[in-house]
C-alpha cells in the first residue's frame, strides 16, 4: 500500500510545517513550535549560540510574535531563567530589517534582566555575508545572522540524539528547511 499524499489546491505538503506555509513568521512558528516540542533541539540551538557550558538551561518560555510597544514585533522570543533572552527577527532574503527596527529590539533587549542578550536575524538565504557587513552595532546585545541552513543542520543533529516524537518532528524540520533555500 502506497503512502497517503495530501494535497490543497494540487499542491503537497512533504511536511506537517509544510501547513503553515514558507513566509518568514512562519518559518519562525515551525521553529518555535519545534524548540518547544524537542528540548535537545534548544540544547543545540542555545550551545550554537555559545552562550552555556552547561547543557541543563531549566524550563524554558518560547513566544512567538510577541508585540512589544514601542520596541517592535519579534518573530520568536526565548527566555531562559534570566540566563539568556534572546529575539528571533524573521526576514526574507529580499529585504534587509530596517536599522531603526534592529535598534528598537536591542532596547527592548538591554531592558531585560538575563545575562546574556541576544537578537538573531533569521533569514531564509545562504547569502548572510552580504546582510552582516551592513548590520549596525548593537551595544549590549550580542548580534547574529542565521540562514534557514544552519537551523537544519542544528535540527538534524539534535535529530541524530533524540528518540521518539521529537526525532519525528525534528525530522520534519529538517525536510520542510531544505526546500525553503
Amino acid at each position: 500500500m502506497s503512502p497517503l499524499k495530501l494535497e490543497m489546491n494540487g499542491k503537497p505538503f512533504p511536511t506537517v510545517f509544510d501547513l503553515f506555509g514558507r513566509k518568514k513568521s512562519d518559518i519562525a512558528r515551525a521553529v518555535g513550535w519545534t524548540f518547544s516540542q524537542c528540548p535537545e533541539f534548544l540544547k543545540y540551538f542555545v550551545r550554537w549560540m555559545m552562550v552555556f557550558e552547561d547543557d541543563p538551561i531549566g524550563e524554558v518560555p518560547i513566544t512567538l510574535q510577541m508585540w512589544g510597544r514601542p520596541d517592535g514585533f519579534t518573530s520568536l522570543e526565548i527566555f531562559a531563567n534570566g540566563k539568556f533572552h534572546c529575539f528571533i527577527h524573521g526576514a526574507p532574503s529580499s529585504s534587509f530589517p530596517r536599522i531603526k527596527q534592529l535598534k528598537d529590539y536591542a532596547a527592548r533587549l538591554r531592558r531585560s534582566t538575563s545575562v546574556m542578550k541576544c537578537l538573531i536575524v533569521f533569514t531564509d538565504t545562504c547569502r548572510i555575508d552580504a546582510w552582516a557587513s551592513r548590520a549596525p552595532r548593537l551595544p549590549g546585545v550580542r548580534s547574529h545572522w542565521m540562514s534557514c541552513k544552519i537551523i537544519e543542520a542544528l535540527a538534524g543533529q539534535a535529530a541524530f540524539t533524540s528518540r521518539g516524537d521529537s526525532r519525528v518532528w525534528l525530522n520534519q524540520l529538517t525536510e520542510y528547511l531544505r526546500l525553503v533555500d
